[in-house]
This record gives C-alpha cells, sequence and structure tokens, in this order.
C-alpha cells in the first residue's frame, strides 16, 4: 500500500513566505547599515594613514609647519579682500606642498570658480551652510580633502591639551565624494592639523571639537566632526546607535 504525505497547502506557504518577508524587511537593513559602518572605519583608517604620511614626508622636506609660509584662513563671508587674498594664497601653498605627497586625480584651488561643490549636513540633518567643499584635492581612490582651514600658521593655537595645545588648522575628508548622504560622522569626517602632526578631530584630548561637543550632541551645527577619532580608535559608529557612549564609559552600545 501506498502511503501519503500531508503536504503545506498554498495558503500556509503564502503566510511563511509573508513572515519571512517581513523578518527580512526588519533585519537586512541593520545589517546593510552595519556592514556599510565596518566600511567606512576601513575607508577612515586609511586615510588617515595616507594623510599622517603625507604630512610627514612634507616635514621633512618642509620644516614644520609653521614655517610652511602659510596664511590664517578666512571664514566665508568676510569682506577684507587683502585677507581673503592672503588666505587663498596660503591655502593653495598647503595644497601645493601636500599634493607632491598624494596620488591625485584632481586639484581645486582657492579662487577656481569652477569645480562643482556640494552642501554638507550635520547628524541632526540641517545643512551646514559655512561649508564647502570648493577647494579640494581628490585622491585616485576617490576620496575628497577639502575644506582646508588655517586657524593659527604658527601652530599656537589651543584646541585642547597634550598636542592639541599646539593647533594650526583642519581638513575634512568626504570618503566618497559628491555622494550621499554628505554628512558629518557618517561619510564626512574631521582631522586637526597639530605641530606634531595630522590628528583625528575628537579625542579625548580635545576641546574645540571634543566627542561630546561635536559627535554625541547632533544638534550642535557641526555634529558629526567630533566622531572621527571615535571610529578610528573604537572602530564602530556606535554614536549613531546609542547616547551614552563616552571615552571613560562605555565605547559600544552592545
Amino acid at each position: 500500500m501506498y502511503k501519503f504525505l500531508k503536504g503545506f497547502t498554498l495558503a500556509e506557504v503564502l503566510v511563511t513566505l509573508g513572515i519571512v518577508g517581513i523578518i527580512a524587511a526588519i533585519t537586512l537593513p541593520a545589517l546593510i547599515q552595519r556592514n556599510n559602518e565596518k566600511s567606512t572605519v576601513v575607508k577612515l583608517k586609511k586615510v588617515y594613514s595616507i594623510m599622517s604620511n603625507a604630512h610627514m614626508q612634507a616635514v621633512n622636506d618642509y620644516g614644520n609647519f609653521d614655517s610652511w609660509g602659510l596664511q590664517k584662513s578666512q571664514e566665508n563671508g568676510s569682506e577684507d579682500e587683502e585677507a581673503i587674498a592672503a588666505s587663498d594664497a596660503g591655502i593653495n601653498r598647503y595644497i601645493e606642498i601636500m599634493s607632491k605627497y598624494l596620488k591625485t586625480v584632481k586639484i581645486c584651488k582657492a579662487g577656481d570658480n569652477s569645480c562643482e561643490v556640494w552642501d554638507s549636513y550635520n547628524l541632526a540633518g540641517v545643512k551646514d551652510n559655512s561649508d564647502s567643499y570648493a577647494t579640494r584635492l581628490v585622491l585616485a581612490d576617490g576620496t575628497v580633502i577639502g575644506h582646508i582651514f588655517i586657524n593659527y600658521p604658527e601652530c599656537d593655537g589651543y584646541w585642547g591639551t597634550g598636542k592639541l595645545s599646539y593647533f594650526c588648522g583642519s581638513f575634512k575628508v568626504d570618503l566618497n565624494g559628491n555622494k550621499k548622504p554628505n554628512t558629518y560622522g557618517k561619510d564626512i569626517f574631521e582631522f586637526d592639523i597639530t605641530k606634531s602632526g595630522v590628528i583625528p578631530a575628537g579625542t579625548f584630548e580635545a576641546a574645540g571639537a571634543s566627542f561630546e561637543g561635536k559627535c554625541i550632541n547632533y544638534s550642535h551645527r557641526m555634529g558629526g566632526l567630533g566622531c572621527t577619532a571615535w571610529v578610528i580608535m573604537n572602530e564602530n559608529m556606535d554614536y549613531l546607535h546609542c547616547t551614552d557612549l563616552s571615552w571613560t564609559g562605555k565605547t559600544k552600545c552592545k
């Protein structure tokens, strides 16, 4: 005699597929985001190494940063034409020196209005009107080095303790150029230039762009710029998922 096994009905199959679809819809976005974050960590550590090495080579050839003949940068909207001209010359001098040690595919100097610009946003999604990538170096892998700002040409600025006691200026990196999200702490990160070299913004010693003030605090106009050191040192972007992280406490959400 034949023994017949009972199979699933069409309705049961559809219900099962529906449940699987719901679970996938819930879990896949989170998995994709985590994977993207891991990729960002790798890319950011790579560009940190590239910029640090380039800076060190430049110092070996041109002397300490404060002897490069740079000028104090001017904020957007300045009406002092002489100061703006000096500012542009200083930034272009920085670009000229650093580009010798970087593999670039495009260079846009200060005053060159032919290069594309795009908006950037803080972690709260608010556009930062003070930012611009008109002046930039584009690396071979698509990373953009932009918004170069020389605050203290003599490297006598105070931006925190330790190396940040001799603060010179900063620059930002956009890991994927003009592609979205163009957001601080997601694909745009800031690095500080000190007399001792390049360091990621938001270290424990930082006062100017601290993790507490400009990373966990989304509402700050530049919220997200203090996340760089966290990503590099803790190798995560968990500040996007919980707000109780700190250099002296939790370094992961779970």
